[in-house]
């Protein structure tokens, strides 16, 4: 069985823009399957922790342009950013729509979802890991 939640690496910059509201889409060159319902974010360096969690509501799969123009509105990212991350990796595009976001109180350290080093993009959480 697949977990319906994913450990993503995501630099603090954009966390931050994830919890101020500014940023309500996250772009991947690949996504999870369908049924990943949340997604738990670990701020890279110099945070190096988990931060919080972000429900999913859809991905949402186009050509860069088309997937641009569909959120570029609540990206949090200016469209420079957006084409030099897509550039010449894939025909199809990929965005993954977030709902909730709940930062934590306090940083909580990579091994207590059962990591010992952050994945390089995303990796599913195993459900008996994390506590």
């Amino acid at each position: 069985m697949v977990s319906d939640s994913i450990l993503i690496s995501i630099k603090p910059e954009y966390v931050e823009k994830i919890f101020n509201g500014e940023k309500k889409w996250e772009y991947r060159i690949k996504t999870p399957n369908t049924d990943v319902k949340k997604m738990v974010i670990y701020a890279t360096a110099p945070v190096s922790a988990v931060v919080g969690e972000a429900e999913i509501k859809s991905i949402f799969l186009a050509r860069a342009a088309t997937l641009w123009e569909h959120t570029r509105q609540e990206a949090g990212i200016d469209s420079q950013t957006f084409y030099r991350y897509f550039h010449g990796r894939l025909a199809i595009a990929k965005a993954i729509k977030l709902g909730s976001v709940t930062r934590y109180p306090e940083p909580v350290p990579l091994e207590r979802y059962g990591f010992e080093r952050p994945p390089q993009s995303w990796a599913y959480i195993n459900k008996k890991k994390e506590k």
